[in-house]
């Protein structure tokens, strides 16, 4: 099966563009000599699980950063992973020591993209749900932009209540990785290993401060924005399917990330007053 992707450009002031392919490579060698950067903050990916497990050899090409690696030298490379490299099946919360064991071909490409990058000065940040404001023309497919619109619009929608994930506002996400950034690039490019000379771990989780269901997020939204709660329909996801295997609970303990950053955790009542404010 094929997957045909979309290029969307956003205007970001002083910045410039380039054009790279992820998959055959093209473009990556040019854009890294072109730029020279000292950092990169690497979210390229394809993030459906579905459409990964129905086109791996296109997942596996794009989420290794393969071509990345190749064409980089003393770089930074800030890697966004997933918590889906667990596997979901205990109930208590994931630690960066917990073995990771994903059940479909997204986490398992993502964590292959974990192991890739340990020939280069990295750090994999393991990010849970990630929701927030989307600006004016940005395609960004937030959950919460699905809840806000379905019940805005009194749709009554399914949402499962046995599947807990830790939400993060992409805020916060941005302070963590300034942090890391600012940390790491303080460090002397002599040192072999800038960022243990730093202070840092190669692997942190990346969740919020609350392990949710949809179904809780979808009801605080809800009372947020005054829609009826009686839209909001109770569904289990493992009697769901989905066309792919998915874990149930990846909550995770996120507490190293934001000890060593500074960065203040946002509840997610907090982030939903931040988005729809």
């Amino acid at each position: 099966m094929g997957y045909t992707f979309h290029s969307q450009t956003i205007d970001i002031t002083g910045a410039e563009g380039f054009h790279v392919d992820f998959i055959s490579g093209d473009g990556v060698q040019e854009c890294i000599e072109t730029f020279n950067p000292d950092v990169v903050v690497n979210c390229a990916a394809i993030a459906r699980p579905k459409t990964c497990e129905d086109n791996p050899d296109m997942a596996y090409s794009i989420n290794v950063p393969k071509h990345l690696v190749k064409s980089i030298g003393r770089a930074l490379i800030v890697q966004i992973s997933t918590d889906l490299v667990y596997e979901g099946h205990s109930d208590a919360l994931y630690t960066e020591t917990s073995p990771a064991n994903p059940l479909n071909v997204y986490g398992k490409s993502k964590l292959m993209a974990e192991d890739f990058l340990k020939c280069k000065e990295h750090v994999c940040l393991r990010s849970s749900m990630i929701y927030g404001r989307a600006n004016a023309g940005d395609k960004t497919n937030f959950f919460t932009q699905f809840v806000d619109e379905m019940l805005g619009a009194s749709k009554p929608t399914d949402f499962f209540t046995d599947e807990y994930r830790c939400p993060i506002l992409n805020v916060d996400i941005a302070r963590i990785i300034d942090s890391i950034i600012a940390q790491v690039t303080a460090v002397s490019l002599d040192n072999a290993d800038r960022v243990a000379a730093a202070g840092l771990e190669n692997i942190y989780n990346m969740g919020g401060p609350e392990s949710l269901s949809r179904f809780e997020m979808a009801t605080m939204l809800a009372k947020e924005r005054g829609y009826d709660p009686e839209l909001i329909v109770t569904a289990s996801a493992s009697s769901f399917d989905r066309g792919v295997p998915s874990p149930l609970n990846t909550s995770m303990d996120s507490c190293r990330v934001f000890q060593v950053t500074g960065v203040n955790p946002t509840t997610f009542s907090d982030g939903l007053k931040n988005i729809f404010s």
